[in-house]
């Protein structure tokens, strides 16, 4: 297994680990809401994979790709940093001058970790290097620039709360929520 799908694996392990959720659907309550929570996530998720088709010109795997290297090279360092939006932002700037405190990724990796042939993996990284959202060094090593930000600069924060608020209204469709 890839060193990338490793990390994946263990950093969604570290993240649920982490969560102080309390409330829980129990198997019971979903299968009597099965159809509700099925729609209402569904819609969900059909207005997200839309976001993401028009944001990268319907090649919704350069979106994987991207997302891999970024997720890769920021990871680390936002723990590090207490999660601080303006430390990130200063590394990801500092990222194209000089020696980073980004982690390096590249394609080989990238294509373990997805399982996206290698060769799709590096002409969506072609593609992503020619818009600028990533900086390929001699060696391969790929790293996320800042462009990215600006170009979907609300779209985390509308994907949040969107969310927020699928997670409500299943809950109050469920109407019977207990804790676990």
């Amino acid at each position: 297994m890839g060193r990338l799908k490793k990390e994946a694996k263990a950093t969604t392990r570290d993240d649920r680990a982490g969560s102080e959720r309390t409330k829980r659907i129990t198997p019971e309550v979903f299968e009597r809401h099965r159809a509700f929570i099925t729609l209402v996530m569904n819609n969900f998720f059909l207005s997200y994979l839309l976001r993401v088709y028009h944001a990268f010109d319907g090649d919704v795997v350069m979106a994987i790709v991207l997302g891999t290297i970024a997720h890769h090279n920021v990871r680390e360092l936002a723990r590090r940093t207490g999660y601080d939006t303006h430390l990130l932002s200063e590394a990801l700037r500092a990222s194209r001058r000089e020696a980073t405190q980004l982690l390096p990724t590249n394609a080989f990796s990238v294509s373990e970790a997805t399982g996206i042939p290698r060769e799709t993996v590096r002409r969506k990284i072609g593609c992503l290097a020619a818009r600028g959202w990533i900086r390929r060094t001699r060696r391969g090593d790929l790293f996320l620039t800042s462009r990215p930000k600006k170009h979907f600069k609300n779209s985390h924060y509308q994907l949040i709360n969107d969310l927020l608020d699928t997670a409500d209204r299943i809950m109050r469709g469920c109407k019977e929520v207990p804790l676990m």
